[in-house]
């Protein structure tokens, strides 16, 4: 299959597991608890470490930046979960059995990642070693195009609901099975502003926009997680996800044509 398969094979593994994490479903969710309180026998008042865990993993993962680092955390809690799941007897049919075998699968996947890296494909991780303008500008430009779409989105559904600026609503598809997150209306426009920005920062000689976005959705991201707008972890994710793209891109924008140059091979 070459580099270039193997490259793009890691990539999908990579977004696959943030998409696993960002919509928590390797194992079921008890009450309010994340799978990782209940892997980790962590109580459910586990404050802000488990949310802070799973933001870092979702943000890390989604946007290929510094994958290892987040393939050791990942592994680690894998096997922490794994050990905490495999005290209580039961035998080889058991709940608990079932739940230790899903988090093995989860711990081996990161070590996966942690030894083969996480693919170059949209990888923020690729822009960082190649300094291509090019290759920033192509995931600037995706990144930007998400948000704006999911901002818009949830403009679309947030007006509808009264009172229109503090409605909560949560986007969900397949009754549950995929979800982009809880948003009100400054939420959705805060998510639509910064991708729009963002793209506005890809252009020729609009390079300064990008640092622009990075502090809109880092402002936005920070805001959902004191409470001030509406949002669970999918949506500061998102918001953070935006902010970590436009820091890592914006020194390899260039301010004369957004971009261009030889494209490297991808590896």
């Amino acid at each position: 299959m070459g580099g270039r398969g193997e490259g793009l094979a890691l990539a999908l593994l990579r977004v696959a597991l943030g998409l696993l994490w960002l919509q928590d479903l390797v194992l079921p969710r008890p009450a309010s608890q994340s799978w990782l309180v209940g892997a980790l026998g962590l109580p459910g008042t586990s404050g802000w470490v488990v949310p802070a865990l799973e933001l870092a993993l979702v943000v890390t993962l989604l946007t290929g930046f510094l994958v290892r680092p987040a393939a050791a955390v990942g592994a680690a809690l894998g096997v922490a979960g794994v050990a905490h799941l495999a005290v209580p007897s039961g035998g080889v049919g058991s709940a608990d059995a079932t739940g230790a075998w899903a988090v093995v699968l989860l711990a081996l996947v990161h070590l996966v990642l942690l030894v083969g890296g996480g693919g170059s494909w949209a990888a923020l991780d690729a822009v960082r070693r190649s300094g291509d303008p090019a290759r920033a500008v192509r995931l600037g430009r995706g990144w930007g195009l998400l948000a704006l779409a999911a901002g818009t989105a949830g403009v679309v559904v947030a007006s509808g609901g009264q009172p229109r600026w503090t409605a909560e609503h949560t986007l969900v598809l397949r009754d549950g099975l995929v979800s982009v997150g809880t948003w009100d209306l400054p939420g959705a426009l805060a998510v639509g502003v910064a991708g729009l920005v963002l793209l506005l920062g890809t252009l020729p000689r609009m390079s300064p926009m990008a640092l622009v976005a990075l502090l809109v959705a880092g402002a936005a991201a920070v805001m959902v997680a004191l409470g001030v707008l509406a949002g669970g972890t999918s949506t500061a994710s998102l918001l953070a996800a935006v902010a970590v793209v436009a820091a890592v891109v914006a020194p390899h924008l260039r301010g004369d044509d957004g971009g261009g140059g030889p494209e490297p091979e991808e590896a």
